[in-house]
């Protein structure tokens, strides 16, 4: 009985030392093994937390001094602007005897230029970006394009052999824009095929197929030209070509004499000129116009 006594003492030591082990096991892993619990601030203690860090302050960049300029850079930089503004003309051939004028001068937008070629003297008028462009007869085979913009004399020259092949009927003025060439073509009436006036002018390719064609040169306000052009012996028949100017009443032309020159191809291709001075009706009529049949002679044409 005393054996089964102490026994059983020890049994009850044991598991009293077990449960003390293991509640100071536990104490021990959340004390000292896991995190610290957040700190609560307690009024009048030391330890209150302190609070997070603001955003910093955007700091002032230096001040960088402008960087260095290199002579050489510079005056390759305004060299190329100056080659830039160079206005430069380019004349090529195109169909019908007639010339592609292209005009680029990017430094002289909105600019009147002088056009010459042949008889001719009209100006033009660059676009905003400094460009013109237009498709005009070539007057005789060895034709001569000069531009006269600012201070620059532009000059081109083109072989046209095709150019004799064609007659012309030309009107040539200062000033607002008065006269209108109709030409009508074996018979044609007003508004018809073959009634070529600025109304209805054409294009140059018209001639390769036996029609004549207008070219229309001018700024409206300063010295403008029109140009009736017409293949000889490509016409699909003969006949006779009526040739007429209307002369327009405006604000600008009325109880006013205007001048023109009238040009003409004659027998050997070259334009003769004659001079027109028309004494204008009164500002009455303003809107109506006069319809000049005797400028030009007709063309007779016949087949070859």
């Amino acid at each position: 009985m005393k054996f089964l006594a102490s026994l059983d003492k020890r049994r009850w030591t044991t598991a009293v030392v077990t449960l003390i082990l293991a509640f100071l096991s536990g104490f021990l892993m959340q004390t000292v093994l896991t995190e610290p619990a957040s700190i609560v601030a307690v009024p009048g203690s030391e330890d209150v937390p302190k609070p997070l860090p603001t955003s910093p302050q955007a700091a002032p960049l230096p001040i960088l001094h402008q960087p260095p300029r290199y002579p050489d850079r510079v005056q390759e930089q305004w060299s190329t602007r100056v080659a830039d503004c160079e206005p430069r003309l380019t004349v090529s051939a195109a169909p019908a005897a007639t010339l592609r004028v292209d005009l680029t001068a990017s430094c002289s937008p909105n600019q009147t230029a002088t056009l010459r070629q042949g008889p001719i003297t009209v100006g033009v008028k660059t676009d905003a970006y400094g460009r013109w462009q237009a498709r005009i007869p070539a007057f005789e085979q060895d034709a001569e394009v000069e531009v006269a913009i600012g201070e620059r004399l532009l000059r081109h020259s083109m072989n046209v052999p095709e150019a004799d092949q064609f007659r012309h009927v030309m009107l040539q003025w200062n000033g607002p824009q008065v006269f209108r060439i109709n030409a009508y073509e074996f018979g044609a009436k007003d508004q018809q095929n073959g009634h070529v006036w600025s109304g209805a002018p054409k294009a140059p390719e018209r001639a390769l197929r036996g029609g004549g064609f207008l070219t229309r040169l001018g700024d409206e306000t300063g010295s403008g030209a029109e140009i009736y052009s017409v293949p000889v012996g490509a016409m699909p028949s003969s006949g006779v070509i009526r040739l007429t100017v209307d002369a327009e009443i405006t604000e600008t032309s009325c109880d006013q004499t205007v001048e023109a020159t009238a040009y003409q191809s004659g027998p050997l291709g070259r334009l003769s000129p004659s001079e027109v001075l028309l004494k204008m009706p009164g500002c009455e009529r303003i809107g109506e116009h006069l319809r000049l049949q005797n400028l030009f002679p007709d063309m007779r044409l016949a087949l070859h």
